[in-house]
């Protein structure tokens, strides 16, 4: 009798996919953080920036701008998630 462990059952792929978009929501928070210490441009930049001035607009602005990216970037994997794995719905 096999194990069915070892076959190669679709399910486990499916969860490879969920996996990878949280690794991938991961890396953008750690690629923003990253930016805020280490370069001149970019949205962490900006973030920082206008902390830094107590500017809040731009740091409100910048939040929201990173909040966005995210929800879309959610949004998009998602939908590819949806469409890549019909079999699962």
């Amino acid at each position: 009798m096999a194990d069915s462990s070892q076959d190669c059952d679709t399910r486990r792929h499916g969860g490879d996919i969920v996996r990878s978009a949280h690794i991938f929501g991961d890396c953008y928070y750690l690629l923003v953080a990253a930016e805020m210490l280490g370069v001149e441009f970019g949205i962490g930049a900006y973030i920082l920036e206008a902390g830094s001035l107590y500017d809040l607009e731009r740091l409100f602005v910048g939040v929201m701008i990173q909040s966005l990216t995210g929800v879309l970037v959610c949004a998009l994997i998602s939908m590819l998630e949806k469409r890549l794995l019909r079999w699962r719905a």
